[in-house]
């Protein structure tokens, strides 16, 4: 899940962890209108996004103020 968050970061620069969550779900080929499963994904991608954060893999550009979500970029 890493490999394709950074690859996207790679390409892309910064994005939040909705946008993340998309990218994670197309390269699985999981179904992105599906809310639920999106949510499930969403937070396992913040678990190991934040784990990143703390080993210094990761850096936090900022974050979205109405909907409360992390802007990620690599440092």
């Amino acid at each position: 899940m890493f490999t394709i968050c950074r690859d996207a970061l790679e390409r892309e620069g910064e994005l939040s962890t909705r946008q993340l969550t998309e990218r994670v779900m197309r390269a699985k080929g999981l179904d992105v209108a599906d809310a639920v499963l999106a949510r499930a994904i969403a937070f396992r991608v913040i678990q190991n996004l934040t784990m990143h954060l703390r080993r210094g893999n990761l850096a936090e550009a900022g974050r979205q103020r109405l909907r409360r979500e992390r802007i990620w970029k690599l440092p």
